[in-house]
């Protein structure tokens, strides 16, 4: 459901420009506890989109939500929605192309929707219609998020020139097959 937004002050708590800090509503509350910039927008843009899938409006923002009506079943259906929603891709010269949400991404955008919920169940200042029974709260949180494996995140490198900077290679390490981590460490084999 969608109501009018509540006029709110201002504060240094939320650093989005274009949202005002209210006590009462438990988006808010939940972002003011994020320290950075980067961090609330990336679970505002998380929240935002179950407000349009769970308001069936694509202009529905996370503010406007009755977080009162959302039910276990809710979060469900939004998990499946997640697990099959499609991404556009564009790769540069190839025909543009779909794909499946990351499993991280998935689980983020849950943990998003469950981190208001919490807010919605603990905070008193929350508003009635954003306010949730304990009980629905404790039912959310035993959706179990979803699980996978994800790719390795090691390459093989076959560059015979590539050199080791070491004073010397570990034991049975050959120079010309070296794997480089995405962190910046390497191993041998």
């Amino acid at each position: 459901m969608v109501t009018v937004p509540p006029v709110g002050l201002r504060s240094g708590k939320i650093l989005l420009g274009d949202i005002r800090y209210d006590p009462t509503d438990p988006v808010c509350l939940y972002l003011a506890d994020l320290t950075s910039e980067e961090s609330q927008r990336t679970m505002y843009r998380c929240l935002r989109q179950f407000a349009r899938w769970f308001c069936d409006h694509d202009e529905a923002l996370p503010e406007y939500v009755h977080w009162r009506e959302v039910r276990h079943a809710d979060v469900l259906e939004y998990q499946l929605y997640l697990q099959y929603k499609p991404v556009p891709t564009e790769t540069p010269g190839a025909t543009p192309t779909t794909k499946a949400l990351s499993l991280a991404t998935q689980n983020l955008y849950v943990i998003a929707v469950r981190n208001v919920l919490k807010k919605a169940c603990r905070i008193s200042s929350v508003v009635p219609h954003k306010r949730i029974d304990a009980q629905v709260y404790q039912e959310i949180c035993e959706i179990k998020l979803r699980a996978g494996k994800r790719l390795a995140k090691t390459r093989t490198s076959p560059i015979p020139n590539l050199m080791y900077s070491g004073t010397h290679l570990p034991k049975g390490a050959d120079s010309s097959t070296i794997k480089i981590s995405v962190t910046g460490s390497c191993s041998w084999s």
